[in-house]
């Protein structure tokens, strides 16, 4: 699993997180990726 946010400094000096969409796509990539990966329950 990566997450990676090219520029983020700046980035995220200008625009909030949540309001980027590569971004949020990347954080829901990674989110589904651990939810794969999590033993069941």
């Amino acid at each position: 699993m990566k997450l990676a946010v090219p520029g983020s400094m700046v980035r995220f000096a200008e625009v909030h997180p949540k309001d980027d969409a590569e971004v949020v796509e990347q954080i829901k990539g990674v989110f589904d990726a651990l939810a794969a990966a999590a033993p069941a329950a």
